[in-house]
């Protein structure tokens, strides 16, 4: 299957994110079972939350297929 033109888009922002935010900081976070609230609130403000759900309801209006890409690339 070939991704769509907006599929790539996502998948590069994700990879990008986890790249730049989490995998540099991702042993400690493990180590010490850590949950910034501050890598959260970029992932939203980027829009990786609420992939799937409905535009109308504040979500990404996505399919599940970019929801499953960005899992795929948040995967440490």
């Amino acid at each position: 299957m070939r991704l769509s033109d907006t599929h790539e888009e996502i998948r590069r922002t994700a990879r990008r994110f986890a790249d730049d935010v989490i995998r540099p900081q991702a042993a400690v976070l493990d180590r010490d079972e850590l949950y910034p609230v501050e890598i959260y609130q970029k992932m939203a403000g980027i829009g990786l939350f609420g992939i799937t759900v409905p535009a109308a309801l504040g979500g990404a209006g996505m399919d599940v297929v970019s929801y499953a890409l960005v899992m795929e690339e948040l995967h440490i």
